[in-house]
């Protein structure tokens, strides 16, 4: 199916199927290339759906429009639903020392995403470790919809555009999703790259944790 859409839309495109039951068909397009993200639903839809689809994202008319809401309509009894099962417990912690992560979403999340991401923030563990040789400031796991954020960022020397810098850069994550090439996991894509240099102080972020990185290595 997404060779076909591809074969339809018959400019460059990135195809990402979902299973985000909100936003069944969105469509984002930078100069003549496509970025479009579809429920899986679609995988089984038939060539004048898939038209419908390509053309949709072309033109955005009316016609093919009511034949995908159709075809989400008829098909929406198939999606499955996730069975709850047990789960530890898990403390979401947004105010640290110096930071509080929820004004830092919120922050990002009505500059760059519309207010429309949805996902949890907070701290992550503190490293019992005295000295690393690496550290990872920042992770999101879809399986639990959560993002951490390192510690050590929780400090009065770390600007707040630092640490909303690694906000975001989860927050794409959550947003972009993760595609997979030749059985392996691209967590950074050209999409996700382009979308990462429109943060507004990215480039002094950067800086800043590349001179001051080990500092952050060293324990708390």
């Amino acid at each position: 199916m997404i060779d076909r859409l591809k074969s339809f839309l018959s400019v460059p495109s990135t195809i990402t199927v979902t299973d985000n039951t909100r936003s069944m068909l969105s469509i984002r397009q930078k100069e003549q290339a496509f970025h479009v993200r579809l429920h899986r639903i679609f995988l089984n839809a038939d060539e004048p759906v898939i038209k419908a689809v390509a053309e949709y994202v072309k033109g955005r008319s009316k016609r093919p429009l009511e034949i995908v809401r159709a075809f989400i309509r008829e098909h929406t009894s198939s999606i499955r639903r996730p069975r709850p099962v047990a789960t530890r417990r898990i403390c979401i912690r947004h105010q640290g020392r110096h930071f509080n992560l929820l004004e830092s979403y919120e922050r990002i999340n009505n500059t760059y995403f519309n207010g429309e991401l949805v996902c949890a923030i907070t701290w992550g563990k503190t490293s019992e470790r005295p000295r690393r040789r690496s550290v990872r400031l920042g992770s999101y796991s879809p399986a639990s919809d959560i993002i951490r954020i390192n510690p050590v960022l929780d400090r009065d020397n770390v600007p707040q555009y630092v640490l909303d810098s690694i906000t975001y850069h989860e927050m794409l994550h959550k947003f972009l999703g993760f595609k997979f090439a030749n059985g392996r996991r691209s967590a950074h894509p050209p999409a996700f790259k382009e979308m990462e240099k429109r943060f507004s102080h990215a480039a002094p972020a950067k800086v800043w944790i590349k001179k001051n990185l080990n500092l952050l290595m060293c324990r708390m």
